[in-house]
């Protein structure tokens, strides 16, 4: 199981749905399901920007944010991966207003695609990495029997017995 390490209010809005493009400096050839993992690190002024809208009616109206640091969060997949500069060219590729405060598309970065976002029931505690990292074979398996999860959808949030 590969994950990705995230602060807070990001890690949440992954999970939540409300971020649909995780910005990096770096492509990954990885593909399919990814563990987000929250930070350990509160930074104060990271802590600030989560009470400011649009993320604060993103995720802290939504979710337990911020209590859960240091732990793996949810799950989502990773669609694609496309330079930033797609977005110039490409209508397509549309951004909401929201999306472009959750993440810095200047020139020069890539945005992952994200979908199926599902939210553990229970966070599990973990040591983090940076860039995408292998779960320890115990988290992982902790992970993969959770009964619970809570999977975000357009009209709210439903109980789910297995993500898939």
């Amino acid at each position: 199981m590969k994950a990705l390490t995230l602060f807070d209010p990001w890690a949440t809005l992954v999970v939540l749905g409300a971020k649909q493009y995780e910005t990096r400096s770096w492509p990954t050839s990885h593909r399919g399901p990814l563990a987000i993992h929250v930070s350990k690190k509160w930074d104060t002024e990271l802590q600030a920007q989560g009470w400011q809208e649009p993320f604060y009616s993103a995720a802290l109206g939504r979710a337990d944010f911020g209590v859960a640091t240091g732990c793996i969060i949810g799950m989502v997949d990773i669609q694609g991966i496309f330079p930033t500069s797609s977005w110039q060219c490409e209508s397509s590729l549309e951004l909401t207003e929201k999306e472009r405060a959750f993440g810095s598309f200047s020139p020069g970065r890539w945005a992952w695609r994200l979908y199926n976002p599902r939210r553990l029931a229970t966070p599990i505690p973990c040591t983090g990495h940076q860039g995408i990292w292998n779960v320890p074979p115990d988290i992982a398996a902790k992970v993969s029997r959770q009964r619970h999860w809570v999977k975000v959808t357009p009209a709210g949030i439903e109980p789910r017995l297995r993500w898939s």
